[in-house]
């Protein structure tokens, strides 16, 4: 698509970019719905659910577009909506006795992000190393590992980086 199609098609930067914010939940929100509706194991559900958001891109408009576009109420009720999905999975995959009990949403949020700034010229590279970094990241999310220190971002703390600078 060039250019001009994309200015035809959208009135604004902004407009584009909330267009991109939203897809990109709509994705996630959609992953997370199917973890909680599956018959797996809480800790498979869950386990699946970090390698497709994490596949899929979750938080790559986040990690580089945060604060640099108008949040409308729709994405704000959208990030609630996933706020709420995530705790719910959250929840489900602590009563198991899976997660760790000190993981939060807003730790989840940043992991994503921290996934996504895993970028180098080979994309099957990427790929690749966004795994196996996962991979370790859940090792450590899994019940049974040491405390952390200081509590995990809140709701309004995570929020406040989509509000312009």
């Amino acid at each position: 698509m060039g250019i001009s199609a994309i200015y035809r098609r959208y009135a604004s930067k902004d407009e584009l970019l909330q267009q991109l914010a939203g897809d990109g939940m709509r994705r996630y929100l959609e992953r997370a719905k199917e973890a909680l509706a599956s018959d797996a194991d809480p800790w498979d559900a869950f386990v699946h659910f970090m390698r497709r958001s994490v596949d899929e891109g979750a938080s790559s408009t986040t990690s580089r577009l945060a604060g640099t576009f108008s949040v409308t109420d729709e994405l704000n009720a959208q990030g609630r909506r996933i706020y709420e999905a995530t705790q719910q999975l959250i929840d489900r995959t602590k009563a198991a006795g899976a997660l760790r009990d000190d993981i939060e949403v807003g730790d989840l949020s940043l992991l994503f992000e921290q996934f996504q700034a895993i970028r180098l010229a080979d994309d099957q590279r990427t790929a690749v190393l966004r795994r196996r970094y996962l991979e370790l990241v859940l090792e450590a999310l899994h019940a049974g590992v040491s405390t952390l220190p200081g509590p995990a971002p809140d709701w309004n703390e995570i929020s406040a980086r989509y509000q312009p600078r």
